[in-house]
């Protein structure tokens, strides 16, 4: 179906049905509105804009969102084993529902003010523009990008998370997260697991807030200030950090774990397991724990100051 230098609404209780590399296009800023109780399903393609008040599913193969899509009133979800939907524009608001046994993927994806339910997400190079809210979502970063950053209102974007986001290494790389321009929180009580290759990094200004609740686990690199108010578990390898980190809740360096400070750290609560380790390889870096200190550290070995043990 293709919208020539128009606006095309497909409105009614019925169902759009498209299969293999059939699908919708725009042609001389053509559109479509798919009206609310309209259906849109199967694989295929969306290459025009489309403004979505009703639903859109991806069924029994691919269908990829090329157009830039309003979808505040409406639904975009995933059905059976073998659904996958692909967005690759930009989408606004409303629900995205991957499905119990389906996938969305994120290719180049910006998604504006947005709740994803639960299922699983690849993230193959995303946006977040704004809030999102990720209720149960297994989002998987792997060997790619996160960006999060302001929506035109300007505030500080708030991720509310009450799934698992991972920073996955493919091979010799790693998976970034970059904070763009604000102050970013990642609350809920969801988790954010790093491993190897993992960093927090900006290209503009950028930092982190680790909310109340929200728990940051495993190892990799910190560039950007981080404020802990919730847990940090340096675990399985080294946690880099060369910026300051803040706030008021608690860092635990378990026994698989090495801290790395090139920067100073405050926290409310700092936990040191007895085969852990801290390295201040550029020297002494200050540390202020306002809370508990609890240091069953045992290993002098793993103490590193300056190169010297």
């Amino acid at each position: 179906v293709q919208a020539d230098g128009a606006e095309i609404t497909l409105g009614g209780n019925g169902i759009i049905s498209s299969w293999g590399n059939a699908g919708l296009a725009g042609i001389n800023n053509g559109t479509f509105i798919n009206s609310p109780g309209h259906t849109i399903q199967g694989s295929g393609y969306i290459n025009a804009p489309m403004t979505n008040k009703g639903r859109i599913q991806a069924l029994d193969g691919k269908l990829t969102i090329n157009g830039r899509m309003d979808n505040t009133e409406g639904l975009l979800d995933v059905q059976g084993v073998e659904g996958d939907l692909t967005l690759s524009s930009k989408i606004i608001g409303g629900l995205i529902d991957p499905g119990d046994q389906g996938l969305v993927q994120l290719l180049y994806a910006t998604l504006e003010n947005t709740t994803i339910e639960k299922g699983q997400v690849w993230c193959g190079a995303g946006t977040f523009r704004g809030d999102q809210v990720l209720n149960g979502t297994d989002f998987l970063i792997t060997r790619s990008t996160l960006t999060i950053e302001p929506d035109d209102s300007g505030s500080d974007p708030v991720i509310t998370n009450k799934g698992t986001i991972q920073l996955l290494p493919y091979g010799a790389g790693g998976s970034t997260l970059f904070i763009n321009g604000c102050r970013a929180t990642l609350s809920g009580a969801g988790q954010m697991a790093m491993g190897r290759y993992s960093e927090l990094k900006t290209l503009d200004t950028g930092s982190l807030v680790n909310d109340i609740g929200h728990f940051i686990h495993g190892y990799g690199q910190f560039h950007i200030p981080v404020e802990n108010n919730g847990l940090i578990q340096v675990q399985n390898g080294t946690l880099r950090i060369f910026a300051p980190l803040t706030g008021f809740g608690r860092l635990f360096i378990s026994p698989t774990g090495l801290v790395d400070l090139r920067a100073g750290i405050e926290t409310k609560d700092f936990f040191l397991a007895h085969t852990a380790g801290i390295s201040m390889p550029l020297g002494p870096v200050p540390m202020e724990i306002r809370g508990n200190l609890s240091f069953a550290y045992t290993d002098e070995a793993r103490w590193y100051y300056l190169g010297l043990n």
